[in-house]
């Protein structure tokens, strides 16, 4: 986990925001990767967008996540930064480019890029406040990360 004191490189920031994100979604582990994300967060696809305004809706968007990388054989999800820079002193903007694997080693499709927004919080740690997917050949996948049920009540 990244210090909140230091004032790293734009680019291990968001390494690091992937890491912990990346062990949640291969290893099921949810609980304690709600603090990756500034809430409520807007989460977008090439078919759509969703708010995530809870906690609980972050824990559901990663096992709906998962369920599709199980039922589609993956084992690995191996996300590369492309790009990240900060836009302001507590503000990064970064790309990375995701690769699904299965077991293998094949691909189960073309990898895609995923923009994403960072931002240092109040607590001084870094988070993710948007993000946005450039998924063009999986309504699954899409479907996935654009629909779960909000534990938020109306």
């Amino acid at each position: 986990m990244i210090d909140k004191n230091s004032n790293l490189a734009a680019e291990d920031i968001a390494d690091d925001l992937l890491y912990r994100t990346g062990l949640a979604l291969v290893n099921g582990q949810f609980t304690g990767s709600e603090d990756c994300f500034v809430l409520p967060q807007m989460i977008e696809t090439t078919e759509g967008a969703r708010v995530l305004r809870e906690p609980g809706d972050v824990v559901q968007l990663f096992q709906r996540v998962r369920d599709f990388l199980e039922k589609s054989a993956v084992k690995d999800v191996v996300r590369t930064i492309g790009d990240a820079e900060y836009i302001a002193e507590d503000a990064i903007e970064s790309v990375h480019v995701a690769r699904l694997v299965q077991a293998d080693g094949q691909h189960l499709r073309a990898p895609y890029p995923v923009y994403s927004l960072l931002k240092r919080c109040a607590d001084r740690t870094w988070r993710i406040a948007h993000t946005s997917y450039g998924i063009i050949d999986s309504r699954a996948h899409n479907e996935a990360l654009l629909t779960w049920r909000s534990t938020q009540r109306d």
